[in-house]
């Protein structure tokens, strides 16, 4: 009976990234919640790769200590769920260190919705704003995930926010 409930505990606990989302119920959400990141020190995993059940486990939560991004040989893999639970179908992710060489969205299909570099011109950009804002395409009351793929040639930082168009600035 003490093994099944440790094997028990055990699944549970990997299967419980795929629980976690952003409700979106106020209007302004940083990525203090709910952000999961993976390493990935090969530099070449696809989209496929990444999204399969085999690399969910593959995901650290966000926290203080791997929030920084050093390894320029690496691509860092962001997942973030959200579950928007307002009839405000208004939201975007914006990231905020503009030292990030360059970074691309996904939806959980793998379709690329955007990608920006500090390198492109400015003007490219889907948002002229200083910092790396992607409109996002939610639901009401259903969860999406999307998958960000980040790309460093210096020490970066990950921090950013979930917020509506009206909290933006």
């Amino acid at each position: 009976m003490k093994k099944l409930l440790i094997t028990l505990s055990l699944f549970l606990c990997l299967c419980d990234q795929t629980v976690y989302a952003l409700d979106l119920i106020e209007n302004n959400y940083s990525f203090e919640k709910n952000i999961f990141m993976f390493k990935d020190t090969s530099s070449n995993s696809s989209f496929e790769k990444i999204s399969s059940t085999e690399y969910s486990s593959r995901f650290e939560k966000l926290n203080v200590q791997n929030r920084i991004m050093d390894e320029p040989s690496s691509v860092y893999w962001l997942k973030i769920s959200i579950s928007d639970k307002t009839k405000n179908n208004n939201w975007l992710i914006e990231f905020f260190d503009f030292r990030i060489s360059s970074l691309v969205l996904y939806n959980e299909n793998g379709q690329k919705i955007d990608s920006v570099s500090h390198y492109a011109l400015f003007k490219n950009r889907a948002m002229m704003h200083k910092n790396f804002v992607f409109p996002l395409r939610l639901k009401e009351n259903e969860t999406t995930v999307y998958y960000v793929k980040i790309i460093v040639d210096k020490e970066s930082y990950i921090s950013g926010a979930v917020r509506t168009f009206e909290n933006f600035n």
